[in-house]
């Protein structure tokens, strides 16, 4: 079933608890980079909006979590409670943000199916050494309209401006240049190389 891309409501005790945009996962293509957002309560409980971008295909999904335990395998002796499950979904995500690169050796997520068809996020957690907690993430995919495909072109060139601002030299690189080219230019001068203005 595809759902329309702002099919749920936002909610008003609603937060983004994260949002990252260069997210990749082991059993997709290399070339795929997914663009991820979390949304909680204030909070920070349940009911959360996982809601996925791939990059290159502009395709996206969505999951609603209302309560945790449909999330764990139907034959687990226990379910970890939401908040524990919320940081490690949090943490095994940053892990893979090909931007922050915090480790997570507790807790792996992976994003399992095709890019056209209903995608599930599978987190994994490790505790006490042989202790394995694995909940799964079914997505939805969503109809995307022309106009969101252009919001996504949109928020790929602003995410590009600002690693190209933040590639720029810094000013302290700027103020050394303009030093050492009106050295160079009262040098030319001096020898009669130069006759121009100062900037």
């Amino acid at each position: 079933m595809v759902k329309g891309a702002n099919s749920l409501p936002a909610r008003a005790a609603e937060t983004s608890a994260l949002q990252l945009t260069s997210v990749k996962f082991a059993s997709q293509p290399a070339s795929d980079t997914f663009r991820v957002q979390l949304r909680t309560t204030t909070a920070g409980d349940v009911p959360v909006k996982l809601w996925l971008e791939n990059k290159r295909t502009k395709h996206q999904w969505e999951c609603t979590v209302e309560d945790v335990k449909a999330h764990a395998p139907k034959d687990a002796n226990y379910v970890l409670p939401a908040a524990v499950v919320l940081a490690g979904l949090k943490a095994a995500l940053l892990a893979k943000d090909g931007e922050g690169k915090t480790p997570c050796n507790d807790c792996d997520v992976d994003l399992e199916g095709t890019s056209t068809d209903a995608m599930v996020v599978v987190l994994t957690m490790k505790a006490f050494g042989g202790l394995t907690a694995s909940y799964s993430f079914g997505l939805t995919p969503l109809a995307v309209a022309k106009t969101d495909v252009l919001e996504a072109k949109i928020r790929d060139l602003e995410e590009e401006v600002a690693a190209l601002k933040a590639a720029r030299s810094t000013p302290g690189d700027n103020a050394q240049l303009w030093v050492e080219l009106k050295e160079l230019r009262t040098n030319m001068r001096s020898r009669g190389y130069y006759s121009g203005t100062y900037y």
